[in-house]
C-alpha cells in the first residue's frame, strides 16, 4: 500500500470517528488535493478519496450557508449587531 494512501485512509476514519471542525475540514481537502494531483493513486483509490473530497466540500458548503444566514439573521436590524443581555449564572 501507498504510504500516502494509509495516513489518508487514517485520517478520514478519525474523522469519521471524531467529527472535523472546518479548518480540519479545508486540511483534509488539501491533502486530498495533493494526492490526486500526483496521480500516483491507482483509479480505483483515486475514486474513492475524489468522494471523500466531494463529500468534504458538500459540509463546508453547508456549514458557510448555515453560518451567512446566522450572520444575516443577526444583522438584519437596521445593519446593527442586536445585543441582548444574558443572565450569568451565579456559582457558590
Amino acid at each position: 500500500m501507498y504510504p500516502k494512501i494509509g495516513k489518508l485512509k487514517n485520517s478520514m476514519k478519525q474523522e469519521r470517528d471524531r467529527g472535523m471542525n472546518f479548518g480540519e475540514k479545508l486540511e483534509q481537502l488539501d491533502e486530498i488535493l495533493k494526492q490526486l494531483e500526483e496521480g500516483q493513486l491507482p483509479l480505483d483509490q483515486a475514486l474513492s478519496v475524489f468522494e471523500r473530497g466531494v463529500s468534504l466540500i458538500r459540509e463546508s458548503r453547508a456549514f458557510l450557508n448555515e453560518a451567512e444566514q446566522k450572520v444575516t439573521l443577526l444583522t438584519q436590524e437596521d445593519g446593527e449587531i442586536p445585543f441582548t443581555p444574558q443572565a450569568r449564572e451565579i456559582s457558590n
